[in-house]
C-alpha cells in the first residue's frame, strides 16, 4: 500500500475513535431518585445556557463542613422562557431553597424543580410542575399560554414556517399522552 492511503487510514480510524466523545445527546433523568428532597443554601453561580441552566449551590454538611453541588434546571431555557422565568431572578449570595431530586449515580449533582427565592417568590424550574413552596410561582405550567385568547393569531401574524412551533406540553406524570395539555394551539380534531 502507498504510504498516503495508509495515512488517510490512520486519521479514519483516528476520527471515528473519537467521534463518541463529541457526541452529546439529550440526557434521561433516569438517574435521579424518585423522592423529593429540599436542600437550602447560596447560590454562588449562574450559567443560564443550553441544554438547561444549571446553578452552584454552597451550603453546610451536617458535619458542619461546606459542601457545594451542581444544580440542574429540569427544564430547558426555552420551556423557562416560555413560563416567564429568566436569568434575571437569580442573584449570586442569595439564601435560597431548592426542591428537587439527588443523583444516583453521580456526587453532588441535584435536579431542581423548584427553588424559593430568598424574598419567599418561587421559581418553577419545571415547564410541567405547580408550586412546591407556595400557591403562586414565576414559571411551570399555569403560565404558559391558557388558551386561544392568549396566543397571537398565527394566520393574520403570516410568518408561514418561519415561527416557534410548540407541542402541547405534558404535565410532569403523563406517559401516555392523555395527559398532554392543549396550551396554545388551536387545531381542529383533523389537525391534531
Amino acid at each position: 500500500m502507498k504510504a498516503y492511503t495508509l495515512a488517510y487510514i490512520s486519521i479514519a480510524i483516528n476520527a471515528l475513535a473519537l467521534q463518541p466523545l463529541t457526541v452529546l445527546a439529550h440526557h434521561s433523568r433516569a438517574e435521579f431518585a424518585d423522592e423529593v428532597q429540599v436542600l437550602e443554601g447560596e447560590l454562588t453561580q449562574v450559567r443560564w445556557a443550553n441544554p438547561h441552566p444549571t446553578f452552584e449551590l454552597q451550603m453546610s454538611n451536617p458535619d458542619g463542613g461546606e459542601q457545594t453541588l451542581e444544580i440542574q434546571a429540569f427544564g430547558s431555557m426555552y420551556t423557562l422562557s416560555r413560563g416567564g422565568v429568566t436569568e434575571d431572578y437569580f442573584t449570586l449570595g442569595e439564601k435560597v431553597q431548592i426542591a428537587g431530586q439527588i443523583s444516583t449515580r453521580r456526587e453532588n449533582v441535584f435536579l431542581a424543580n423548584n427553588m424559593l427565592l430568598q424574598n419567599g417568590q418561587e421559581v418553577v424550574l419545571n415547564g410541567g410542575a405547580e408550586p412546591y413552596f407556595n400557591q403562586e410561582g414565576i414559571g411551570g405550567l399555569a403560565n404558559w399560554a391558557a388558551n386561544e385568547s392568549d396566543v397571537v393569531d398565527a394566520e393574520a401574524e403570516n410568518l408561514g414556517l418561519f415561527r416557534v412551533w410548540s407541542q402541547p406540553h405534558r404535565s410532569a406524570d403523563a406517559r401516555d399522552g392523555k395527559g398532554a395539555t392543549n396550551l396554545h394551539l388551536p387545531f381542529n380534531a383533523e389537525a391534531l
